[in-house]
């Protein structure tokens, strides 16, 4: 993270604890325990879009794709108010984020904002948090429509992670949903049978 310009060395007075949180491939992730920050900061209030008009706007579209950004909050410049505020302590020394970290109370209403300042005004991207879908009627204005929000990120400087989309695709999984050309249905991954 330093290496990358995400944090820096810090001589704030704040400092969040550090929590390691194994993952599923047995590696461990740092949290940053920001409670007690939380508990003393200003609610930004950003509205979340309604999910049944999400996939009214999706119905009608006969292409797809899902793109991620590359660890999309650490895109995110932290304003310089809140910089010391968001610092942390490790055995290695004592650190300030200078890109938006996970945890802090504001962080996912701030992203929101931002990913809607850049994509909002697109009738074809829908944005529901980090998750953004890209739809169309034909595939030429699919491909059309991805060089639009290329143009847009790029312009944000905003990097997305190849990888991690998902590219031209007739159906696609939209929040916990498969959507395609002829219907929006379950994700048969999430339905249980009880005998």
């Amino acid at each position: 993270m330093l290496k990358a310009r995400v944090i820096r060395p810090s001589k704030s007075a704040w400092s969040a604890p550090v929590i390691m949180i194994p993952k599923k491939d047995g590696t461990k992730r740092m949290c940053i325990d920001y409670r007690k920050l939380n508990a003393v900061t200003k609610q930004v209030n950003w509205p979340l879009p309604v999910i049944n008009d999400i996939f009214d706007r999706l119905s009608g579209s006969k292409w797809f794709s899902a793109l991620d950004l590359k660890s999309g909050y650490w895109q995110v410049k932290m304003s310089p108010d809140s910089i010391e505020k968001a610092s942390f302590s490790t055995p290695d020394g004592h650190y300030e984020f200078l890109r938006l970290p996970f945890g802090l109370k504001n962080a996912p209403a701030d992203f929101s904002r931002i990913m809607h300042q850049v994509l909002g005004n697109l009738n074809f991207v829908e944005i529901y948090l980090d998750d953004i879908t890209v739809h169309s009627k034909t595939f030429d204005e699919h491909l059309s429509h991805l060089e639009i929000v290329f143009k847009k990120l790029r312009e944000a400087d905003l990097k997305i992670n190849a990888e991690k989309c998902t590219w031209c695709a007739q159906s696609l999984k939209v929040l916990g949903q498969i959507v395609s050309k002829n219907d929006i249905s379950m994700d048969p991954a999430k339905i249980e049978v009880k005998v």
